[in-house]
């Protein structure tokens, strides 16, 4: 990793952690403009736009990022949540199932596959949802 993007990585972790995402989403941005290929950059950068509701941008750069690295459950949530928030509840539905085969009790992941498998009628709802609410107590 260059030294140029890894200060603008380092800068974007240090304004996420004070809650300044759309500040944060900008130095990520610029990390990644100096060392395209960092997948650490891109999913932090993902994270942070789908926080800000920017769920194009995040999509279209964690889906690359899930394909690449099927043991990627953050890529894999981070879909799940950006297509959830955009209505389309069969690519989170696979978003989610790839996050479930690596991370089977993150409570994020099974909330979101019961809500999702809920909007398709699938009849593994009830199933998830008794897993996200037992994974949330």
């Amino acid at each position: 990793v260059p030294p140029r993007a890894r200060r603008f990585a380092r800068l974007g972790g240090m304004l996420r952690a004070r809650g300044m995402l759309a500040a944060a989403a900008i130095e990520y941005e610029k990390a990644l403009s100096a060392d395209a290929g960092d997948p650490f950059v891109a999913g932090k950068l993902a994270r942070t736009l789908v926080e800000l509701g920017r769920y194009d941008r995040a999509i279209e750069l964690a889906t690359p990022l899930a394909a690449a690295d099927d043991h990627d459950a953050v890529a894999a949530v981070t879909l799940g949540i950006a297509h959830a928030a955009r209505h389309e509840w069969p690519e989170a539905s696979a978003a989610y199932e790839q996050a479930l085969r690596v991370s089977p009790f993150d409570p994020q992941t099974r909330c979101g596959l019961a809500e999702a498998y809920q909007e398709v009628g699938d009849s593994r709802a009830a199933r998830e949802r008794s897993a996200c609410d037992e994974l949330k107590n």
